[in-house]
């Protein structure tokens, strides 16, 4: 059809944010992945279904978030786009409760922040790696995976339980 690119992103975008929140208030402590294809705009999608885990409650306010990344561009990513949607929604104190980690990190952090009940993994293909152990062994924990590749290629299973939304190239 003739609807834009821009729209058919929101579109989709806005289904993938109702997915989630809705798969979180039903367990906030759930293991949910979101399928995009690179380019599709993962990161803006995470970064608006946090927003909306706010906004519904299912993230207090006093609630801190980690987001996790393993290398360095990702990190960069997630910041600018943490900081641009903030500003977009008129939503400063968005930024201040996400923080923005490096895999190596991620132990050290746990400890320092025990109250952290919510993380977003970035490329979260990876997850199923030893490093990635703190974060799903840890209680009252809520995850939320980002990816493009929902398979693994060393078939080493994914500790997520379901895919809160899923999108292919065709449908971009």
């Amino acid at each position: 059809g003739s609807m834009k690119v821009q729209e058919r992103y929101d579109a989709f975008q806005r289904e993938a944010v109702i997915n989630i929140i809705t798969d979180f208030k039903e367990d906030s402590q759930g293991r949910y992945l979101l399928v995009i294809p690179t380019g599709g705009g993962k990161t803006t999608t995470a970064v608006k279904a946090v927003s909306g885990l706010y906004a519904e409650g299912v993230l207090q306010p006093d609630e801190e978030i980690l987001w996790l990344v393993h290398r360095d561009e990702l990190k960069t990513q997630a910041f600018d786009s943490f900081n641009r949607f903030a500003l977009e929604s008129n939503q400063p104190w968005l930024s201040s409760r996400v923080h923005i980690v490096m895999l190596g990190g991620v132990k050290k952090f746990l400890l320092a922040n025990p109250s952290v009940r919510f993380a977003v993994i970035d490329e979260a293909h990876h997850a199923a790696a030893n490093s990635y152990q703190p974060l799903f062994e840890r209680p009252n924990f809520g995850i939320l995976g980002l990816t493009a590749t929902p398979s693994r290629h060393d078939a080493k299973p994914l500790q997520f339980s379901k895919e809160s939304y899923s999108v292919g190239f065709p449908d971009l």
